[in-house]
C-alpha cells in the first residue's frame, strides 16, 4: 500500500497515533451522532444504530434493527472518521474500528496498533464480515491522521464494499485511477478485512452536523467537501 493511501486510513488496520481518552477532541453526544451519520446516505439513516465514545468504550445511544451501525473512528485526537457498516460487519468490521479506538485512547503506538489488528485479523479473533456488505464514508468530514507524515488530512467521501481477499490486480483498479474517475474501483488491504472502494461524486447531507456541531469543529473547509 503506498503511503497515498495510507492517509486515507480506508484499511482498518492502519495505525492510530499515540493518544489518550483524556485528549480526545471533545464533542457533545448529538454532535457525535450527527458525525456518525454523516458517513450514511440521509435515506438510510433511520435505519442506523449509533455508538458514541463515553468514558473509554462505545456506548449505543440510537438504537434500529435496520442494519447500519453508525460510529466515529479516532486514529488520533483530533481525528474524525465517521463510518456506518452493514449488519454483516458488526461482529468483524465494526469490532475492528471499536479496536483501534480503544487502543489509540489507551495510548497504545501506531505500529503495535496495527500490529495487533492484524495478528488479531489473522488468527480469526477478529472474524470476516459473515457475508457481503458494505462500510458507507460518505461524509465531508473525514478527517483521518497519517503517521508517516504526522499530520491530519481531509479524505473525500467513499465506500468501501466487503471483499474478502480481493486484490486490486484481480479488480483492475489502482488509486490512482480511482481518483481520476470517481467510481472507479480499487482494493484496499490483503486478507478477510478486504475492501473494494470507490470514491463517490458528492458527499452525505450534512444540515445535522452543521447544526449539532457548530462550535466543536471547522465546517468551513469542508461543508462541500467531495475530495
Amino acid at each position: 500500500m503506498n503511503g497515498i493511501l495510507k492517509l486515507s486510513s480506508l484499511a482498518l488496520v492502519l495505525g492510530a497515533a499515540a493518544a489518550s481518552a483524556a485528549d480526545f477532541r471533545p464533542l457533545t453526544q448529538r454532535c457525535e451522532e450527527a458525525l456518525a451519520l454523516s458517513a450514511l446516505p440521509a435515506a438510510l439513516r433511520d435505519r442506523a444504530s449509533v455508538y458514541v465514545w463515553k468514558d473509554g468504550a462505545f456506548a449505543k445511544t440510537i438504537a434500529s434493527d435496520g442494519g447500519f451501525h453508525c460510529v466515529v473512528e479516532r486514529n488520533h485526537p483530533d481525528a474524525i472518521i465517521p463510518e456506518c457498516v452493514t449488519s454483516t460487519g458488526e461482529h468483524s468490521i465494526l469490532a475492528a474500528i471499536m479496536l483501534q479506538t480503544k487502543l489509540t485512547a489507551e495510548g497504545m503506538p501506531a505500529e503495535s496498533v496495527a500490529k495487533k489488528a492484524r495478528e488479531m485479523i489473522a488468527s480469526g479473533e477478529l472474524a470476516a464480515p459473515s457475508g457481503p456488505g458494505v462500510n458507507y464514508m460518505m461524509s465531508a468530514y473525514n478527517l483521518i491522521y497519517s503517521p508517516e507524515r504526522d499530520e491530519i488530512g481531509h479524505f473525500g467521501p467513499h465506500t468501501m464494499f466487503f471483499a474478502p481477499d480481493a486484490s486490486s490486480e484481480v479488480v483492475g483498479g489502482s488509486y490512482q485511477m480511482a481518483r481520476a474517475t470517481p467510481g472507479f474501483p480499487f482494493v484496499v488491504e490483503a486478507g478477510s478485512h478486504s475492501y473494494i472502494v470507490s470514491f463517490t461524486q458528492n458527499a452525505a447531507e450534512t444540515d445535522d452536523v452543521r447544526t449539532y456541531c457548530k462550535g466543536q469543529i471547522d465546517l468551513t473547509p469542508f461543508a462541500d467537501a467531495s475530495d
